[in-house]
């Protein structure tokens, strides 16, 4: 079966299916702070009526129209915001209309509109967070229906009541959906305007700040016909029995609310100086979360903050929040969690062939092969580490060109890295790993784990993944980062490493002339290390000459290296 035109193309909110458990989960704006304690009280004296029965809603409609001064018309319960956006688009909009807001914004408006059939014109912020209201004023005459959210999110800011007035003003009779579900937190709201206009809808819930998100509580308030028409676009059930007894008895305790805010506040306080100190850029909040820039170093930040088991939201993707995270500020004590997953440390980079992979089985016999190939001749594995050390020759194709002039033959590059390629890849699969996860997972307590190879990306990400090693390291610096032109001795790859990460020192471990020469230059410390096919004194003492701080029987010997320098 298809589905609708509408739906088929259409990339859905993705959502994980099972519990992610150990993770501070701050990436879906839930509270940390959890549900008052009457909520919990409430749902542990459900009644089997609770369960057996469909449930009535006029109490809860009661409690909401007295917390917002409004009549019982004037609300119809949802299965949270999403159910309350969903259903004033589809009821107050024909297919081919246009929705209007800004961009970015909460995306599932979007899917909304597409589903239904809608254009959905997006007005760009021109200067972080300031609402483009030039722009958007203009475009209202394109648009059916106007979607505001305020506070934004992912952008944490107010949009000011006279901007949303002139909005109001120049739509006439359009519908204007204003999405308030961080409202509480901000301490603003739109509701005066119901009062002269009949065409306002704000859409509140119960999940972030009330933190009843498992139970998916949102509501409309809107002119009283409207209310009806979305009665019947919404199921006449939609809203569970629990549901309803968790959100009567966090209206019971409003006072609670109050609570987490002033801590809420106070932790993000915390966050803002913490990440600050670390070089990010903290745009100013009206919510419980914050948007922050890491510029460069922001796939650096994610990785050590999923390594402490720590989900943020992670905007790489999207437009104008390249770099930037929203993470939902916790209790004080989960927000040094955060901090503390990030504070500087020292970080070792390493070469992978002779480091962590032995390649001696691989790409040494990848050139040896090649060399036969085009010269119909044998060489053995002792001169091509003669050839290595000579320096110059860290990629293995260079070698390969190198020794079959040696030899007096000469051969079209390209011609000798696509023959090489080949016999690679048929001996890719029998690479042996040196070092082992417990290897990484203890130097990882103390020090940031990077990777700069010669090896090219897709290469370099199959040995790793393979072996379940690839999210240890951040960045992994390949071939296709630096170019056959700045490959080492070139120290552009540790360059790389340094724009990129947060830390005080590097190591930097290698095998080759060219690694030591290349950390040199980069004004690193070189770490030597012997690989598995020349444990040789020669090597030991030439990598000492390069300037190796000191050089390793094996990589994991370092542990001990270490130790014994602290």
């Amino acid at each position: 079966m298809k589905a609708k035109k509408t739906i088929q193309d259409l990339q859905g909110y993705p959502t994980p299916l099972f519990d992610e458990s150990g993770y501070l989960k701050l990436d879906g704006n839930e509270s940390d702070f959890g549900p008052s304690p009457k909520v919990i009280k409430a749902l542990q004296g459900v009644e089997p009526s609770d369960v057996q029965y469909y449930p009535f809603y006029g109490e809860l409609l009661q409690k909401l129209a007295r917390f917002h001064g409004v009549n019982i018309e004037n609300i119809v319960l949802t299965a949270g915001a999403d159910e309350a956006i969903s259903s004033i688009i589809g009821t107050f909009t024909e297919y081919g209309q246009t929705v209007l807001t800004v961009c970015p914004s909460f995306v599932m408006p979007k899917i909304y509109s597409k589903i239904n059939g809608l254009n959905y014109l997006e007005i760009p912020y021109n200067v972080k967070w300031q609402f483009p209201t030039d722009a958007f004023l203009k475009n209202i005459e394109k648009a059916d229906l106007i979607h505001l959210t305020t506070p934004n999110s992912p952008t944490g800011e107010v949009i000011e009541t006279d901007v949303i007035k002139k909005v109001i003003q120049k739509a006439g009779n359009k519908p204007v959906l204003i999405d308030e579900t961080y409202g509480n937190y901000a301490g603003v709201t739109n509701l005066e305007m119901l009062k002269d206009r009949d065409n306002i809808f704000i859409v509140r819930s119960f999940s972030k700040d009330f933190a009843l998100a498992g139970l998916r509580l949102g509501y409309i308030i809107s002119a009283p016909e409207n209310i009806k028409y979305l009665r019947k676009y919404l199921s006449p059930y939609n809203v569970s029995n629990l549901t309803v007894k968790a959100g009567l008895a966090a209206l019971d305790d409003v006072e609670y609310l109050q609570n987490v805010k002033t801590e809420m506040e106070k932790s993000k306080e915390v966050l803002v100086q913490g990440l600050t100190k670390l070089g990010a850029k903290v745009y100013p909040s009206k919510t419980n979360f914050l948007c922050i820039d890491f510029g460069v170093k922001a796939d650096f930040v994610y990785h050590k903050l999923l390594l402490a088991k720590i989900k943020v939201k992670y905007f790489n993707q999207t437009q104008m929040l390249k770099n930037c995270f929203r993470i939902a500020v916790p209790k004080i004590e989960n927000s040094q969690k955060v901090l503390d997953a990030l504070k500087i440390k020292p970080t070792i980079a390493f070469d992978m062939d002779g480091v962590l992979v032995d390649a001696s089985k691989s790409y040494r016999v990848a050139a040896q092969k090649t060399f036969a190939y085009f010269s119909k001749k044998e060489i053995s594995m002792e001169e091509i580490s003669e050839a290595k050390k000579l320096g110059g020759l860290n990629n293995d194709w260079d070698l390969t060109e190198y020794l079959l002039k040696k030899r007096g033959f000469s051969e079209n590059y390209d011609d000798i890295v696509e023959v090489f390629q080949g016999f690679y890849k048929e001996l890719a699969d029998i690479e042996e790993i040196l070092i082992d996860k417990n290897f990484l997972e203890k130097l990882s307590e103390n020090f940031n784990l990077a990777i700069f190879t010669g090896r090219l990306r897709e290469e370099a990400y199959f040995t790793l993944e393979k072996h379940g090693l690839t999210k240890y390291f951040c960045p992994i610096v390949t071939l296709e980062d630096v170019t056959l032109d700045h490959q080492k001795p070139d120290c552009k790859g540790i360059k790389i490493i340094k724009e990129k990460i947060i830390t005080d020192k590097i190591y930097y471990l290698g095998d080759t002339v060219d690694d030591m020469i290349c950390a040199n230059v980069a004004e690193v410390t070189g770490v030597g290390v012997l690989p598995p096919q020349d444990k040789s004194l020669e090597l030991k003492n030439l990598l000492k000459s390069k300037n190796a701080m000191v050089v390793l029987d094996k990589t994991t010997d370092l542990i001990e290296f270490l130790r014994g320098k602290q």
